[in-house]
């Protein structure tokens, strides 16, 4: 961020509501613009952005994918459709 000019107190009472999932009302307690903690927001986010990607290219190895992931294909009757992949 640009301008960086919080409090240490300001700044971990934003980290306490973002950990505790506080959006709308967070720039009411902590006492600063709405702008101010949507900023912050955004930055944490992307520093969690940041973390899990580096995570997942020192992890390498193989994913495992989930058909759950992609949703059940519906056929007539109301059975569930399944197609084998091939490697």
């Amino acid at each position: 961020m640009k301008y960086k000019r919080l409090s240490a107190q300001r700044h971990k009472q934003i980290i306490r509501c973002f950990c505790a999932d506080i959006t709308t009302a967070c720039a009411e307690i902590v006492g600063v613009n709405r702008n101010t903690v949507n900023s912050w927001y955004n930055e944490f986010r992307h520093k969690i952005l940041l973390a899990v990607i580096a995570e997942t290219r020192a992890g390498g190895g193989e994913f495992e994918v989930d058909e759950s992931y992609f949703g059940a294909r519906r056929v007539q009757g109301g059975k569930v459709g399944v197609r084998m992949v091939r490697d």
